[in-house]
């Protein structure tokens, strides 16, 4: 998700995290991984997302992963492991996803 806006005292608002994406309506805006509960549409978790300095200091970002190979845990599942986790999801639970700016 994307939460756009249109600063009017200075270029960017006073906001550290900002994204800009010019098919979006509003181009200008914070970006959201969001996790949502698929019967109701409730959402269960939101991560904003950052820089690059601070995204690649979250939860289990480029920890060992338990491949065989032993690789570190890339950006795009580490973003889905905190969603899991911040959701609460609970054991034989299912999560899914689309791609991002999918909708």
């Amino acid at each position: 998700s994307m939460s756009g806006w249109r600063p009017k005292t200075s270029k960017l608002g006073g906001l550290p995290n900002y994204t800009f994406e010019p098919r979006k309506p509003i181009e200008l805006s914070t970006m959201f991984r969001n996790g949502a509960e698929t019967i109701t549409g409730i959402l269960a978790f939101q991560d904003v997302v950052m820089t690059p300095e601070f995204q690649s200091r979250k939860d289990y970002q480029h920890e060992p992963s338990h491949m065989p190979d032993g690789s570190l845990v890339p950006t795009h599942t580490a973003e889905v492991l905190r969603q899991v986790e911040g959701a609460g999801m609970k054991e034989k639970g299912w999560v899914g996803g689309d791609a991002w700016f999918g909708s």
